[in-house]
Parts: structure tokens; sequence; C-alpha cells
């Protein structure tokens, strides 16, 4: 294997999470608008990837909880006003870098270029990058789903090593989920690096599966 000069990451659950989970907003949402709550945050999460095309985060919520009311037999435009109180009430640029992110970051930055690939446009990207100060160690942010298709497709890592001008045999991408980071790495043909967000090590078929951000200190693939 050549040596490896890049690596990728993905960024929710992986280098951050939000400081109030969705499923808490989601819940404000419904009292807001004086609703008992006729969806999970699960079957939300669920329903989501069903809606295609390239709009904008927040216009494809609206467009699941459009469903999501008529599925439950309500106008859609319950859906459309529980969508907008939702907006109102999170805040993306609430985020905090999971335990240990931050020094792995800054150990692999002195060896590696680093990159980023998210699933997710600028409406919600964007404000959790900035809040991170993320842009000035990125070579590359390459939002899937808006400007790619969504992971696991593998076009938005080949658009990030084009992007840096490198080969999949130089390049890493760490993520937490093997349905989405895993499959879109081995897709691309690049080393994949897991740190499960509760999948269990066995079911992934990646090449490194860690048990916290912080091994990647170690730089495993060196192993």
């Amino acid at each position: 294997m050549a040596g490896i000069t890049t690596v990728l990451f993905d960024l929710d659950e992986t280098l951050c999470d939000q400081r109030r989970h969705g499923r808490a907003v989601l819940s404000e949402a419904f009292s807001w608008c004086g609703l008992d709550p006729f969806f999970t945050w699960d079957e939300y999460v669920a329903a989501v990837h069903t809606v295609g095309g390239t709009e904008s985060d927040v216009r494809r919520r609206e467009q699941c909880f459009e469903r999501l009311a008529e599925a439950d037999g309500r106008d859609r435009a319950v859906g459309r006003r529980l969508a907008y109180v939702y907006e109102g009430l999170r805040d993306y640029s609430d985020v905090a870098y999971i335990n240990g992110a931050e020094d792995a970051l800054d150990s692999l930055a002195d060896e590696y270029r680093l990159g980023l690939v998210t699933n997710g446009g600028p409406d919600t990207q964007s404000p959790k990058i900035d809040a991170l100060g993320l842009r000035t160690l990125m070579e590359t942010v390459v939002l899937a789903g808006w400007e790619t298709p969504a992971k696991p497709d593998p076009e938005p890592l080949d658009v990030a090593m084009a992007d840096l001008g490198v080969g999949p045999d130089e390049t890493v991408y760490v993520g937490n989920s093997a349905r989405s980071d895993g499959a879109a790495a081995e897709a691309a043909g690049v080393t994949s690096v897991l740190v499960p967000d509760g999948a269990r090590p066995e079911e992934s078929a990646a090449d490194h599966v860690l048990d916290s951000i912080t091994a990647l200190r170690s730089a495993p693939w060196r192993a």
C-alpha cells in the first residue's frame, strides 16, 4: 500500500455532537404546536432518508414532517407548521467536540492533509463547522447530499480526493456509521476507519474499528 497522506472525516457523531439532541427539540416543537406527538424521532430519522433530491436539510425535514402528518391522517399543513417551529428551536451552532476529537485532529494535522465529508447542506452543517473552527484545519469540505449525492454514494469522497489531488491508496476516511461512512469508503476504495456509534465491531467491514476517536492519535493504518 502506498503511504497514507490524507485523512478525511465525517462530522456528526464522529467529530462532534449537538449539545441538545433532536429528540428534545422535536418534543418541544410538538408542545409549542399544542400537539400530541404523532411520530417519534427514530421514525423521523428513518423517513427522512426517503425524501430525495438535493433540497436543503430544512426543506427535506419539512417535506418529511408533511408526509408523517399525512400518514397519521392529518393535514400536511400540520407537519409544515411543526417543521417551522422545530427549525426556530434548533441552534445548529450549539455543538461540541466529542471527547478526544480535537486532540486527535491536532495530532494528525502535523503529518496529514485533512478534509471533511459530511452529509447535509450549508443550512445545517456550516454553523457546526464554523462553531468548531474546522475551516482552519480542513483543506476541503464536501457537503454530501447538497453538492453531490449523499453517502453511502462514493462520489463525495471522490470529489474530496480530486480537490486535494490524491488517490484512494493515499486516503483514509473516518466515520461512525457502517451503513453510511463505511460503505462509502469501501465503494471509493479508501482505507476505512470506524468509530462505531453503538454498532458491534464484527458487523462492520471497516479496515479499522476503534473503541474511541482518541485511538486515531496512533494512526492505526500504519500498524
